[in-house]
């Protein structure tokens, strides 16, 4: 099966993804990446057991705005996808 789709709004307190608004105090760090055809972002939530999300984005222009919105809240750190990702992809999840 192909990637879920995703409900996600960014505003001035936080990101709320599928309904669960996670505030940039809960967030770790974020990276948005270029190098695919479709841009992603990448989410890293503080805590032992946090989420990890990878969204895919529309167009780089998205991808330049969400950035340019998350640098002034959330430290910029590049990462890339966790584990489970590949993990998923192997077994077809």
């Amino acid at each position: 099966r192909g990637p879920r789709e995703h409900s996600v709004k960014i505003d001035d307190r936080g990101i709320t993804v599928d309904g669960t608004r996670y505030l940039f105090t809960s967030l770790y760090s974020f990276w948005v990446e270029h190098e695919t055809p479709s841009p992603r972002l990448f989410l890293t939530m503080r805590g032992i057991v946090a989420p990890h999300f990878s969204l895919t984005l529309d167009s780089r222009e998205q991808g330049d705005q969400v950035r340019d919105h998350l640098r002034n809240h959330v430290e910029e750190k590049e990462q890339g996808p966790h584990l489970g990702e590949h993990l998923a992809e192997i077994f077809g999840l």
